[in-house]
């Protein structure tokens, strides 16, 4: 009998980790389903960018390309300011 009361404390526990957790489950699910969309919409984006400089995004990493304006706008500055 003891151990059925015991398994009754515990399902009662449990069902009230679910009640508090579920809201917390669900905002976190739409929190994160909107983070995956951004992230696809901004590599899309990136590779468009990528491609109109006539480069493959296949072949260069976003790193990569930024990389390059980054030490082009370096080298500039350098230049200009002498």
């Amino acid at each position: 009998m003891a151990d059925l009361e015991t398994m009754e404390d515990e399902v009662e526990q449990l069902e009230a980790f679910v009640e508090m957790f579920t809201p917390f489950q669900k905002e976190c699910e739409i929190k994160v389903n909107y983070g995956s969309t951004e992230l696809t919409t901004t590599s899309e984006e990136i590779d468009k960018l990528i491609v109109s400089y006539g480069e493959d995004p296949k072949m260069m990493l976003p790193k990569d390309f930024f990389l390059i304006f980054y030490e082009f706008s370096k080298e500039f500055t350098s230049a200009y300011t002498i």
